[in-house]
């Protein structure tokens, strides 16, 4: 049993809407810096930029990171010299946005197993001889 032409209309319409929507949220990620060309041989090819991978890290470390057992705590460490303060400022305020708490000066803890999104983190920023990033266990 086929199809009839008004539900193929109505499919069509479905698709072409979905077709704006997705390109127009491309856009914004383009605007924002997230998503550059590269050319590859002949091909075209979109792809994150560094700032786009930090962004789709953040917002999963943010919603989908598991809570740690009562007590533990995902505890990141950091002296990052002067001479590196853009980073240092980008660094703090994600760790901000994705939940951790500051204790005291440059150690900050959360609830969540984040480790591994912040080591990739630390990595793109390229400030990992001066980030430490522990599980600690509360007394």
């Amino acid at each position: 049993m086929g199809m009839s032409i008004e539900d193929a209309r109505e499919y069509m319409a479905e698709c072409e809407e979905y077709h704006r929507t997705y390109r127009r949220a491309f856009d914004r990620l383009k605007n924002k810096g997230w998503i550059e060309n590269k050319e590859i041989g002949r091909l075209v090819v979109e792809t994150l930029t560094e700032s786009g991978e930090i962004a789709a890290i953040e917002a999963m470390l943010k919603h989908r990171s598991p809570l740690l057992s009562t007590g533990e705590y995902c505890m990141v460490v950091f002296d990052i010299p002067e001479a590196a303060h853009a980073a240092r400022d980008q660094f703090r305020n994600m760790l901000k946005r994705i939940g951790f708490v500051y204790h005291q000066r440059s150690v900050w803890c959360a609830r969540k197993e984040m480790s591994a999104g912040i080591r990739r983190i630390v990595n793109i920023l390229k400030i990992e001889k001066w980030v430490r990033i522990y599980k600690s266990y509360e007394n």
